[in-house]
């Protein structure tokens, strides 16, 4: 908990609310995003809901690991929006390195398909960034993409066909991206 504490404190946008010691079954607590770095209730974009593992890795030189995740947790998880999971690897010297998965809706149903039935699922976890600014974007893409895959929170996920007869013809689609830290003419 304390290197993600870390991280996520040396960012200007995001807050950490994540307990020492939690003894929570599914989430060890969240990261609250903003607008501004004045982080004022005024400037909230969201929160992610966050669980934090430590595994014991023998060198820091990797830049993916291996973790498994309960399926209950990930059917949980899915029923409360999501969330970025972070495992910390801690080598014989005690040093850290972090890893992380977004889960997204839409992505715990990726892993979901066909396993539902197994206790666990491994999964593939990749390198947490280092800036302050791609640390602000993990956070807040996270947010972002979760609360637009609401949809992917029913067990039952409605076909395209379901959905068009439902919702009408009329659908668009976009792209959106964090870009703190980066030139928005680029």
């Amino acid at each position: 908990v304390a290197a993600i504490k870390t991280a996520i404190a040396k960012t200007d946008y995001l807050v950490d609310y994540i307990k020492d010691k939690d003894k929570e079954p599914m989430w060890d607590g969240s990261i609250y995003a903003y607008s501004s770095k004045r982080k004022s209730n005024a400037d909230w974009k969201g929160k992610a809901a966050v669980q934090v593992k430590g595994k014991n890795i023998e060198t820091l030189d990797v830049f993916a690991i291996k973790y498994d995740l309960e399926v209950v947790n990930l059917i949980n998880y899915k029923k409360d929006g999501g969330l970025i999971f972070f495992v910390v690897g801690i080598d014989n010297n005690g040093d850290t390195k972090i890893f992380y998965k977004a889960l997204t809706p839409y992505l715990i149903n990726e892993v979901l398909s066909g396993k539902e039935d197994q206790g666990t699922i491994r999964t593939s976890f990749e390198l947490f960034p280092t800036d302050k600014n791609e640390i602000c974007n993990v956070v807040m893409d996270f947010i972002r993409d979760a609360k637009k895959q609401e949809l992917f929170t029913h067990n039952k996920i409605p076909t395209l066909e379901e959905f068009l007869v439902s919702e009408g013809k009329n659908i668009s689609y976009g792209f959106q991206y964090s870009g703190i830290g980066y030139d928005k003419n680029d």
